[in-house]
């Protein structure tokens, strides 16, 4: 009868001391030494999963980085590129047109310069008159 209470009491202390270890101690007086090292291996290869998932995760973020990069520079590139035909094409144009040099602006400014002169002899007719 104490071995059968001693047996079910040694399983409930194994049991909870796999699910909540304590301390290493604990887990390896319940276990055993062979069960502790199966335990720790399993611990650590987890760790060692999640550590190369993030690993990858990085990698992964980087090449998508540096390919959106490559990517925007193209655009770049390609932009560029149509700009300049855009400004081959309308110099092309321009000359097809022949269009003329700059024109001055000579008969603006003396048509300017008569006109002031105009308004200012009117208005002095006006002020001499009213005398």
């Amino acid at each position: 009868m104490t071995n059968t209470i001693r047996y079910n009491i040694d399983n409930i202390a194994i049991q909870n001391m796999r699910d909540n270890p304590i301390e290493e101690t604990d887990y390896v007086y319940a276990t055993g030494v062979r069960g502790f090292v199966k335990r720790r291996r399993a611990i650590a290869d987890n760790r060692s999963a999640r550590r190369d998932k993030k690993v990858d995760a990085k990698v992964q973020l980087k090449t998508a980085k540096a390919q959106s990069k490559i990517g925007r520079a193209d655009a770049k590139k390609i932009t560029a590129q149509s700009k300049i035909e855009s400004a081959k094409s309308d110099a092309a144009m321009a000359r097809s047109l022949g269009a003329s040099p700059k024109k001055s602006n000579m008969g603006l400014y003396i048509g300017l310069g008569v006109g002031a002169l105009v308004l200012i002899g009117a208005a002095f007719y006006f002020l001499k008159k009213k005398k």
